[in-house]
């Protein structure tokens, strides 16, 4: 998934809260469009007061989170 792909998920209108799930197994809610900053290759995610930075690479599903806990 590219940082394209990413984008149009997060931009669209009106902005669908999101869980971004990663190779390492963690997951990350992203809850508004701004808790998130993308380069071609790496993703800043606002956590709290922190900023985790990952590999876009490591990135294996974008899940709404309307959808969670109704599997």
């Amino acid at each position: 998934m590219g940082k394209d792909d990413i984008e149009l998920i997060l931009t669209r209108k009106p902005f669908t809260p999101v869980r971004l799930h990663f190779s390492n197994g963690s997951a990350h809610d992203i809850t508004h469009p701004d808790g998130i900053l993308l380069s071609e290759k790496i993703a800043a995610i606002a956590i709290g007061v922190s900023i985790w930075l990952v590999a876009l690479s490591h990135l294996v599903e974008i899940e709404p989170l309307a959808s969670v806990g109704t599997r």
